[in-house]
């Protein structure tokens, strides 16, 4: 899940969009096909994701 994105302050172009210190990302575009050909979608809903919690594990972390 991507949370809470930040804008890099030593980055040229996001030093660029970068107000009074604030570098949380809060808006932004959804981009449903990037490249490649042309296409068409009858319908798109956006909607908020609820968080999932981390997955327990019972197997040990590596060093352990």
């Amino acid at each position: 899940m991507y949370d809470s994105p930040q804008l890099d302050p030593s980055d040229p172009d996001a030093e660029q969009l970068i107000k009074d210190d604030v570098v949380a990302w809060n808006r932004g575009w959804i981009a449903l096909q990037g490249e490649s050909h042309p296409i068409d979608f009858k319908r798109v809903w956006i909607r908020p994701v609820k968080p999932t919690p981390p997955a327990k594990t019972d197997t040990p972390a590596h060093g352990d």
